[in-house]
């Protein structure tokens, strides 16, 4: 080691051993990947040779959950394990679920105690058999809205059909795509009664990466839409399933650079144009069995040397490269509309704001299993093989087409022994913990391989279709006693996580009912108007009807199923891009990386407790400043959010003003002093925002650093109205560490 970029030697072994709060990384540029290709930190792990079997038994033996007598200890519980599963509970939310469960008898457990685990089994069975709320289809109706109806989206001029304009979206821009796409997620986070479903596309959205920063995804709105919608439906399919939706899919194929990739070889058949690797090496190291072997409990799997064994080498990406040629899009729109097969393998990207099937539709292999022939075949037809020399070696025989040579690709990688460890940390570490334990870990992969026996080779997808289940995996992290258990949850060092930002602001809107005057219902009685035309890329005029009565135009007013997945007074939240202020905005990342990496440590006391925090990666002193003015605004401002994009609306139909009559009740109405009535505002807030984190450690703490009693002297501070009290409390509860974090 020697010193460089001003840390002497000292400072960079001390780094690496986690005792200077420095992090030490490895980022590789590249010319296709600007913010990294290769990044990872280089820090002390936790490895052994193999797993014994007093570990194994320890793992497979942990004690019950123990249930709960109703009162505070339950109401915290239930509040935690909202937060886990939803975008933000509110207090009608924590109400119904205690309530459900202190008074069905299925849930009675004896000696005035309530089995809290079965009611939160039957709440993700109840929550997932909701009709899906598609963001698509949200998308969709706002844009319709403004291509079709030529109108403000606004509750005040609603019915009014207005002409384009150089300033409304003229009907030949695709301005609609950035704003409307924003707007509609906001929306589904804020309101969408299938909460769970949709913090599963979030958990599943970050770990299988594409991101809207890259230029085509960002003006193929619909297909982004539609790939989050995916996402969230494979919350109740099959990782099999799930991992060839992701490389067939045409934006993975732009974003990883597999759409349109190909060998070219010379008339010898020598390799003159390699494959782009992109993808290949990052199905490998982030979608399926990371870099290194590890043990079923997720600690590292040293080899007799006591170094880590490397799952794939460069020849290995060398040879996946080529199973991930010859795929373009399957499907495109013509110049009258009709969707018809895609012939062309170099097939241009299409139009950028209403016809983007081909986006949607999964790529297909130009290969003559498909009908091509001549200089359409594409596909590297040459055999190939994978992990040579280990139980994992794959031969691929030459002359296969490309869906047999992915088909074998993908069950390979499916039923690698380091699959179901590696992918059941990272989502572990999206949904509860960021330090999860071994035992935790090794439980839950136990789920994903559907229960069969460590690397013994069976397949995670069987014939009765258990294994590599999404949900039950989902269910296996959320009902670990490592989370269920709320005196661990209490007690145990790195339990729990920090909150996301875009889940702290989206509770925040949640928590307070915020409404903008744009009622969601809205978009289901859209008004006949005058029939504009569109000019496309083709140069063909295409009357647009606003109906959607042309058979060749689906219908775009937003179905009334949908509009009944949402509260009955939802409204629109017009929330444009906010990734500075937030630092994360859904399906933004600044690489396939993520927003953060998996493993990172923030340095300082969590790095020297080896203890990880990803989601602080995202945290620099002006995020910070920038997060809490924001909510100070949304709390304190009634125009908090004068949106700008489509036009620099200006109405105030699109404010978003928050409703505090709930917490001005609980002020008012509660008995005893000022002080009385002081704590049990700031204790209904801490149970909303901080699941009754502060009360629980703070209530009998008597140190003048105790963050509860500061928010209560606080509000007992403001002389001002109820009004201005609730709005202190719940500006201070929801950006305290227990308002940020979840445990």
């Amino acid at each position: 080691i020697e010193a460089t970029g001003g840390y002497s030697v000292k400072a960079l072994i001390d780094a690496l051993y986690r005792q200077n709060g420095l992090s030490l990384y490895c980022n590789v540029h590249t010319l296709n990947n600007g913010a990294g290709e290769i990044w990872a930190f280089f820090e002390e792990f936790d490895g052994a040779v193999a797993l014994g079997a007093a570990e194994t038994a320890a793992y497979e033996s942990p004690d019950p959950v123990a249930p709960l007598p109703a009162g505070e200890a339950l109401r915290r519980d239930v509040a935690r394990f909202l937060t886990q599963t939803t975008w933000g509970p509110r207090m009608v939310d924590i109400d119904a679920l205690y309530n459900e469960i202190t008074t069905n008898p299925a849930y009675d457990a004896g000696g005035g105690t309530f089995d809290q685990q079965a009611a939160y089994q039957q709440w993700m069975t109840d929550q997932l058999a909701l009709d899906q709320t598609r963001l698509y289809d949200l998308v969709w109706a706002l844009d319709e809205y403004e291509f079709h109806g030529h109108r403000y989206a606004h509750g005040s001029n609603a019915e009014d059909a207005q002409g384009p304009t150089s300033r409304l979206n003229p009907v030949n821009n695709h301005v609609p795509q950035a704003t409307n796409f924003e707007g509609s997620m906001w929306t589904l986070f804020s309101y969408a009664n299938d909460q769970f479903r949709q913090r599963m596309a979030l958990a599943f959205s970050e770990i299988w990466v594409i991101s809207r920063l890259e230029g085509q995804i960002n003006t193929r709105h619909y297909a982004a839409a539609d790939w989050w919608d995916d996402l969230g439906a494979f919350g109740t399919g099959n990782f099999r399933d799930l991992i060839e939706y992701v490389s067939k899919s045409p934006l993975m194929g732009q974003y990883l650079s597999h759409l349109k990739n190909e060998t070219i070889r010379d008339g010898e058949g020598n390799i003159i144009v390699f494959p782009d690797e992109n993808y290949a090496r990052e199905i490998q190291q982030l979608f399926s069995i990371g870099l290194l072997q590890l043990l079923p409990d997720g600690r590292v799997r040293l080899g007799g040397n006591g170094q880590p064994i490397q799952t794939y080498g460069n020849v290995d990406i060398e040879e996946l490269a080529r199973v991930f040629t010859g795929w373009s899009f399957s499907k495109y729109e013509n110049n009258s509309g009709a969707i018809v097969n895609n012939t062309s393998f170099n097939r241009g990207n299409g139009n950028r704001y209403l016809w983007q099937t081909q986006w949607t539709e999964p790529m297909w292999s130009f290969d003559a299993s498909n009908g091509f022939s001549g200089t359409n075949l594409r596909h590297d037809t040459e055999a190939k093989t994978i992990y040579a020399g280990t139980p994992e070696q794959t031969d691929f025989p030459a002359g296969q087409s490309g869906q047999q040579d992915l088909t074998q690709a993908l069950d390979t990688l499916a039923t690698h022994p380091n699959t179901a460890p590696f992918l059941s940390k990272l989502l572990i570490k999206r949904f509860t913990s960021s330090n999860p334990s071994p035992g935790y870990v090794y439980r839950v992969a136990s789920v994903f391989e559907g229960g069969t026996n460590h690397h013994t080779g069976s397949a995670l997808v069987d014939a009765g279709g258990t294994a590599g289940d999404m949900e039950k995996v989902v269910r296996a992290i959320l009902m670990d006693r490592e989370v269920r258990d709320l005196e661990i949850a209490d007690t145990r060092a790195g339990a729990g996580k920090s909150k996301e930002p875009a889940i702290v602001v989206a509770h925040v809107i949640r928590a307070m009912n915020a409404q903008s005057r744009i009622p969601l219902e809205i978009l289901t009685r859209l008004a006949s108007g005058p029939n504009y035309t569109v000019t496309p890329g083709s140069g063909n005029v295409i009357p647009l009807p606003v109906t959607g009565e042309d058979s060749n135009w689906p219908a775009m007013d937003f179905a009334a199923s949908q509009a009944d997945n949402f509260p009955a007074d939802a409204s629109i939240i017009h929330i444009t891009t906010r990734t500075p202020v937030f630092g994360q905005s859904p399906m933004s990342a600044p690489s396939v990386f993520n927003f953060f990496l998996p493993d990172y440590s923030p340095g300082g006391e969590l790095s020297i407790a080896g203890l990880t925090a990803p989601e602080l990666q995202l945290t620099t002193e002006t995020q910070v400043v920038d997060a809490i003015n924001y909510t100070e605004d949304l709390v304190n401002d009634p125009g908090w959010l004068n949106v700008t994009g489509l036009e620099g609306f200006s109405n105030q139909d699109d404010y978003v003003r928050s409703d505090f009559s709930e917490y001005v009740a609980v002020y008012d109405s509660a008995p005893g002093t000022i002080i009385d009535k002081a704590e049990a505002l700031v204790d209904y807030l801490d149970l909303v925002f901080a699941a009754g984190s502060m009360k629980a450690d703070y209530a009998d703490d008597p140190s003048s650093d105790n963050p509860r009693q500061y928010i209560i002297d606080a509000v007992l501070s403001t002389s001002e109205s109820t009004l201005s009290k609730v709005k202190n409390a719940l500006y201070l509860i929801a950006h305290s560490p227990a308002g940020l974090s979840q445990r």
